[in-house]
């Protein structure tokens, strides 16, 4: 029997490795004069029971008035109580803490919203779209925009692509959200509309005047299957992001997974391959073997774990 080729050894340490994965929103660290400020007692006594009402998930136990307390460190821990609790009973003041000024709130808001998409999906998407409509500036979209186009991309309400389609357009921060978003939409799709998937590809591939935004290959890799109008763009574009270091050259290797007969190259890609593994501090060592077969299925449906901030 014939050695198995070194490049498909390298591409299963690869595919190991979790991909663009959900992340629940960090909280902030402290200001340094608010790390030296005294604490007041009831504030402590309420931070106590929030966390116990997290790590029970007893979402009655985080009442209306700390949805709108002075502190924000207590509307924060509300809110990722809440959204830690998730359902339909931490959905009421999800909704009131989505439009809260703090971004920290917002984010933990719609992460949690996106974790508890029900029937309620359509409305729900409703309102973390009218909340984007309020952050203007990419700082204020740097801070909680990609956790509301996450949240639109998981809830898959009927809206939820057109939406984010349409902020691809807009370039920079609001564009790298948007195409995270679309990625979650087609984890819970595994469709998206050929005209999305041109939009994508154009972003992943970059122009002239604008630089590529890797983060456009999330949705393709997880699709189960892509248009064969768009498969040889796919591999040609997967190939090129590739070639480039960085967190996101795993989902270059899934999309050319995905480009099928287009997706891997008879020879040369061994070198990108051993970086990627380079890369991989996420990895999970979880290898898929030297069978092809093995290969292509684990570029279809390894696990989606690694997590971004947000």
């Amino acid at each position: 029997m014939s050695a198995t080729p070194r490049w498909r050894l390298l591409l299963a340490l690869a595919l190991a490795a979790p991909a663009c994965g959900d992340r629940a929103p960090s909280d902030p660290a402290p200001s340094a004069s608010g790390s030296s400020a005294p604490r007041v007692e009831p504030t402590d006594a309420r931070m106590l029971s929030l966390r116990e009402a997290e790590q029970r998930r007893a979402a009655e136990d985080v009442p209306p008035e700390l949805w709108s307390a002075r502190e924000p460190e207590l509307r924060r821990a509300a809110a990722r109580a809440l959204s830690r609790i998730a359902g339909p009973a931490a959905r009421p003041g999800l909704l009131e803490l989505l439009s809260d000024d703090d971004p920290a709130v917002s984010s933990w808001a719609a992460y949690g919203l996106g974790q508890s998409c029900g029937e309620q999906r359509e409305h729900d998407v409703a309102a973390l779209v009218a909340h984007a409509l309020t952050l203007q500036s990419d700082a204020d979209w740097e801070l909680a925009g990609e956790a509301i186009a996450r949240a639109i991309g998981r809830c898959a309400a009927s809206t939820s692509e057109p939406t984010l389609a349409a902020w691809l357009g807009a370039g920079g921060v609001r564009a790298r959200a948007a195409a995270l978003g679309l990625g979650d939409l087609a984890g819970q799709a595994k469709k998206l509309r050929e005209e999305t998937l041109v939009a994508l590809l154009a972003l992943a591939e970059g122009g002239v005047a604008t630089a590529p935004v890797p983060e456009a290959l999330f949705a393709p890799a997880r699709l189960d299957h892509v248009p064969p109008s768009v498969t040889e763009r796919l591999a040609q574009v997967a190939a090129r992001r590739l070639e480039e270091p960085g967190p996101y050259r795993l989902l270059a290797a899934r999309a050319l997974g995905r480009a099928r007969e287009h997706g891997l190259p008879a020879s040369g890609p061994e070198q990108a391959l051993r970086a990627v593994v380079r890369d991989g501090r996420d990895f999970d060592g979880q290898g898929v073997g030297d069978d092809p077969d093995r290969v292509a299925s684990a570029l279809r449906s390894a696990p989606q774990g690694r997590q971004l901030s947000v």
